[in-house]
């Protein structure tokens, strides 16, 4: 038997500005965005049933903007 180690829906939702960024500057700070976000998912969006009983959509939503 697997076990999924998440039962949880998101929809990824982007609204970045066009901008120019230093490649070692973005290289820099992937991690740290990468981080961020797991942490939202992992974090701050619920399992559907959870959602639900507090009137929630079933799927959360991770908005990025720049």
């Amino acid at each position: 038997m697997y076990r999924l180690k998440f039962l949880k829906m998101v929809e990824p939702v982007g609204s970045m500005k066009r901008s120019h960024i230093d490649k070692a500057v973005l290289e820099k700070l992937y991690d740290l965005i990468v981080h961020l976000v797991r942490n939202a998912f992992e974090h701050g969006i619920e399992p559907p049933k959870t959602r639900q009983t507090n009137s929630k959509s079933e799927i959360g939503i991770i908005t990025l903007k720049s």
